[in-house]
């Protein structure tokens, strides 16, 4: 028995109205964040723009940010498909003093000190937190290093970090000479 399919596509759904609501809304969409009015509508830009106004917020020194909701509504008679982002930038925030675990030789101080450094008193960003994290690892002596934001801010409105260190095993070589 021969069997024939025949795929015809239809017309191609669009990108209708876009809005961002919420706090932190104004920072959010200050610039292009990837959707536009007549773009085709597909769902890998609708999240990746969702991420795009979290990661701006968080850029703007709010660790708590997040999108509090999306709601798509599609209209299949005119073919067009909204998107409504409702964000919660949460707090403006700096950073508490840095803590700084799983050092085994090297002195906990001296590494709190090198993050502390960059970040103590200073407004949140993720770039300041990885100029932190590397400044630690460029010591040297660590296979990793890992910075661990805390889900909540501290009694003073700051946002604790946790760096997680892991040594490297020593390596020592060793010799003399006499005559």
């Amino acid at each position: 028995v021969p069997v024939s399919v025949t795929l015809a596509p239809g017309q191609r759904y669009t990108l209708g109205r876009i809005q961002v609501t919420g706090s932190g809304a104004d920072v959010a969409t200050a610039t292009p964040f990837g959707l536009a009015q007549g773009d085709p509508a597909r769902a890998a830009p609708v999240l990746d723009a969702g991420d795009a106004l979290r990661d701006r917020l968080r850029d703007a020194g709010y660790p708590l940010a997040r999108v509090a909701s999306r709601d798509v509504v599609v209209d299949h008679d005119q073919k067009t498909m909204d998107v409504t982002f409702i964000l919660e930038s949460g707090p403006l925030a700096h950073f508490a003093a840095p803590v700084v675990t799983g050092a085994e030789t090297v002195d906990t101080g001296l590494l709190e000190r090198v993050a502390q450094r960059r970040l103590a008193g200073e407004t949140y960003g993720p770039a300041r937190l990885e100029s932190a994290r590397s400044a630690i690892s460029a010591l040297g002596p660590f296979s990793t290093v890992r910075a661990r934001e805390a889900t909540a801010l501290d009694a003073e409105g700051r946002l604790p970090v946790t760096f997680e260190v892991a040594e490297r095993p020593l390596r020592l070589f060793g010799a003399s000479l006499a005559y």
